[in-house]
């Protein structure tokens, strides 16, 4: 963590500051999550910032809080974003709607990168297709 504010929150006895994870150890870990956290300041990068811990959490089926976030809002109601941020921790801390649990690994099993090569696959496959047919 560079940011000294950010560093900060390792002082508390609530919060482990990991460092990075190597991505086979992401499931042991998000298990022990009860809600995922997207914290980000909202400006023009982040503005157009496509997270990818979103779709870590989704697929363990956490609820998410989130900065309002463009690329986060499109998923309405399996997010808590904007506002007040403590309450929406707190809101989603409570959270216990196995539908909603089931939705979020739904979305994550379509934007896995297995799922994105199979689209531009599909679509490469209709160009030549198409162009073949000209």
């Amino acid at each position: 963590v560079e940011n000294p504010e950010v560093a900060s929150l390792g002082d508390l006895p609530n919060v482990e500051l990991t460092g990075e994870v190597p991505f086979h150890e992401l499931p042991a870990h998000l298990a022990e999550f009860d809600v995922g956290l997207i914290p980000f300041r909202v400006n023009e990068l982040t503005r157009a910032t496509n997270p990818i811990k979103l779709y870590e959490y989704f697929a363990c089926g956490l609820p998410v809080v989130s900065s309002a976030l463009p690329e986060v809002l499109q998923f309405g109601d399996l997010v808590y974003a904007g506002g007040d941020f403590a309450g929406q921790l707190s809101r989603a801390a409570a959270e216990s709607d196995p539908l909603k649990e089931s939705r979020r690994m739904e979305v994550a099993r379509k934007e896995s990168w297995d799922a994105r090569a199979g689209t531009l696959r599909d679509l490469a496959r209709d160009l030549l297709e198409k162009s073949r047919t000209r």
